[in-house]
């Protein structure tokens, strides 16, 4: 399977993506149980879309364009939605980021320059 840069909106501002894990929201459910009735009532409210974790890092030759590589993700945090295609290539539609985005440590020296590593997380609402 070939490799994909994930992108939000049509933008890649994941720099390089390390990994990127979708996991399904469980199902809205209610079980009711009836005092002096036997038996149980079940009822399922459907699925609730996907959870992204995302692992990545940004490699600049300085700190200052790292810094603005974090900014530019989180001009997307707010309550509109983006289109995410991850690194696979799926497609989700309707995906909210909420602006947690947490950086990994310290900034780090490589051969072409620095480099920075994040986790963030983001949400579909289908």
């Amino acid at each position: 399977m070939p490799y994909q840069t994930a992108t939000l909106d049509g933008e890649p501002v994941f720099g390089l993506v390390i990994e990127c894990i979708p996991t399904p929201i469980p199902c809205a459910r209610q079980i009711t149980e009836f005092f002096g009735q036997n038996g149980r009532l079940a009822v399922f409210g459907g699925t609730r879309g996907w959870k992204f974790t995302i692992k990545g890092r940004f490699e600049e030759s300085d700190i200052s364009t790292i810094n603005a590589d974090f900014a530019a993700i989180e001009g997307f945090a707010g309550p509109q939605t983006h289109t995410f295609v991850d690194t696979a290539g799926n497609t989700y539609q309707n995906v909210i980021f909420d602006g947690s985005i947490v950086p990994d440590g310290t900034f780090m020296i490589t051969d072409t320059g620095w480099t920075r590593g994040y986790t963030m997380t983001m949400e579909s609402l289908s």
